[in-house]
């Protein structure tokens, strides 16, 4: 039974369902039930793949499986585990639509509130990326064989535990050496504490992306989460009159007619999917604010075109970012212009 219900629309600006407040360490109790709508008709989710997804600054992402109740109704259910109470305070987060690998939709973000408890004790994970699922499920299974023995070699080697993450650490913040010299530095402790080379192995699998491809070493896949994460390079600013803290979305999609002649897209009419991607707003004053996003998405003297009072489109060759105002009563326009 769902602790939490409403309806999110992939299409309306406001979901209307206040902040959903939630408790860490209840990781089997706190239920989520939505209705997803588009355009207020519910959104037929048959042969699709529902994933619930919460940023947490700097640098953690958490996706996670929503299970479809009724496909098509738009109902589906989520349960929140540890990774996704993991920061106390309010958190925004929304749910993505797929088909197979391919990104469909997105609804509007809710907000929940995570309260703290005394009997559980906060992640601390600033510089890890939390969409490993398969893996920790496998180190799940491998721990519940030999739970016993897992807790007396954690209880023995917690120290040496902790001397690892720092250097861990460490290593990610700086980046002054290539990933496998660092861990040719730790190999000795890494097979101590690991028989096998069962999580070792886990490791150098990491390297490799259902999504992204195979990439040379693990410090190369997290430079590339960075860069398509890290909203951090300035994309415009924007003059409003709205007297205040204007919400916004970034929306991308490759070619389509302002890009391409009519018919010779190669993503067939109208252009490729259309995503939101990461970005973050820094308001100079109640009229004016800063758009940045992450560097994957940096543009190079852009085609500028104003679509209305709040809608602004920026185009390099065939790759389209549009910035959206989410405001009802707003009229803004790019500073400088």
């Amino acid at each position: 039974m769902s602790k939490w219900a409403g309806t999110l629309s992939t299409t309306e600006p406001y979901n209307h369902l206040g902040t959903l407040p939630v408790r860490q360490g209840n990781k089997n109790s706190e239920i989520f039930e939505f209705r997803i709508v588009e355009n207020g008709i519910p959104y037929d989710l048959s042969g699709y793949r529902v994933f619930f997804c919460v940023h947490f600054d700097p640098y953690i992402s958490v996706e996670k499986n929503a299970v479809i109740v009724d496909s098509k109704k738009g109902l589906i259910r989520f349960t929140m585990d540890d990774d996704c109470m993991q920061k106390v305070g309010n958190q925004e987060g929304y749910f993505e639509i797929y088909k197979e690998d391919t990104f469909l939709d997105a609804t509007q973000y809710f907000t929940y509130t995570v309260q703290t408890s005394i009997i559980k004790q906060l992640m601390d994970g600033e510089s890890y990326i939390q969409r490993l699922e398969e893996l920790l499920k496998k180190l799940q299974e491998a721990m519940e064989k030999s739970q016993e023995e897992v807790e007396k070699w954690l209880s023995a080697n917690r120290q040496k535990i902790d001397n690892l993450m720092k250097e861990m650490d460490q290593f990610f913040k700086d980046k002054k050496t290539e990933f496998s010299e660092w861990f040719e530095s730790v190999r000795e402790i890494l097979e101590s504490i690991d028989p096998g080379g069962i999580l070792l192995g886990e490791i150098m699998r990491a390297r490799e992306s259902d999504r992204y491809g195979v990439f040379k070493n693990l410090d190369e896949r997290l430079e590339n989460i960075e860069a398509t994460f890290s909203a951090d390079t300035e994309l415009l600013t924007i003059n409003h009159d709205f007297k205040g803290y204007p919400r916004l979305r970034v929306l991308y999609w490759e070619y389509g007619l302002d890009t391409r002649p009519l018919g010779t897209e190669p993503t067939g009419v109208g252009g490729g999917n259309v995503c939101t991607i990461e970005s973050s707003v820094e308001y100079l004053d109640p009229y004016s604010l800063k758009v940045s996003v992450p560097a994957t998405y940096k543009t190079v003297n852009p085609q500028r075109i104003l679509i209305d009072a709040k809608i602004f489109r920026l185009i390099t060759d065939y790759k389209v970012i549009q910035v959206e105002l989410l405001e009802d009563k707003i009229t803004a326009k790019i500073g400088g212009n």
